[in-house]
């Protein structure tokens, strides 16, 4: 089986359907069908394109998730929902628009796309995960439409609107600047950027939230803001190149570390 039409009088596919069908290349989903189930398509390693019409509203939990061929670039904008993981692990995802109608970009929804570099967010999303991108070591921008009323994109970086967080960026080579305003940096914010050397806080970061950085083996030193009272467990898992650490004298009594040492950095 290579190519696959589904008829007409199909209106949902169903849990793991279609799961592990390798020799899969090519799916046409009728008009009918409104929904694609969990791992409907998961590890169908072999599927390069899938034809989803507009009639779609969901995608289930994992439901192309290891579609490693999948090479898809957008998202009907009938999809209102699309579930955690839905497609993780497509390696061959390069360039991908969500849908208009997409409210939240889950968990996991798509990390471990090693070949992804950027990405499109609408202007109703009112909830992004700190991780739907974890990850993704090809990723250099992430845009989000200027109208949005919860998140915007500077330089492909995402930031919360309504509180000064800083959510989500892609690789960064070399040096980086947090700009001001910013108070916290959110999970999973750096986490796998392997070319990141330094990073420099504004005056402003209070907190720094687990696996922050976790897995950025370049970065050597880290200097902390005096306002800085929370450094969550695995913020700095995996920095195994970190040497230096810096916490302003009159508030190192104060800081609650959590896990900052035990957790990767070997030196």
């Amino acid at each position: 089986m290579r190519d696959l039409t589904i008829p007409e009088s199909v209106k949902s596919i169903g849990h793991a359907a279609f799961s592990l069908c390798t020799g899969l290349t090519n799916v046409v989903l009728p008009n009918s069908v409104t929904n694609v189930g969990d791992w409907a398509f998961s590890g169908c390693t072999g599927l390069t394109n899938v034809s989803i019409p507009s009639s779609v509203t969901s995608l289930g939990f994992s439901a192309f998730s290891g579609c490693s061929s999948l090479a898809i670039e957008t998202i009907p904008n009938g999809v209102a929902t699309i579930y955690t993981y839905a497609f993780s692990e497509c390696a061959s995802l390069k360039n991908i628009t969500m849908p208009d109608g997409l409210i939240q970009i889950n968990s996991g929804l798509f990390s471990g796309c090693g070949s992804l570099t950027t990405s499109r967010s609408p202007e109703g999303v009112a909830s992004i995960e700190p991780d739907a991108f974890a990850n993704c070591p090809s990723l250099t921008s992430i845009t989000v439409d200027p109208s949005n009323a919860s998140y915007s994109s500077m330089d492909g970086v995402v930031f919360n609107r309504t509180e000064p967080r800083f959510i989500f960026t892609p690789r960064q080579d070399g040096g980086y600047t947090i700009p001001d305003g910013v108070t916290s940096i959110m999970p999973h914010a750096f986490e796998g950027c392997g070319n990141l050397t330094s990073v420099t806080f504004p005056d402003g970061v209070q907190k720094i939230w687990y696996n922050a950085f976790a897995h950025c083996s370049s970065l050597t030193t880290v200097a902390f803001p005096r306002v800085v009272t929370h450094i969550m467990g695995l913020a700095f898992f995996g920095c195994s190149s970190l040497t230096n650490i810096s916490i302003p004298g009159a508030r190192a009594s104060s800081v609650n570390i959590s896990l900052l040492v035990a957790t990767g950095c070997s030196r």
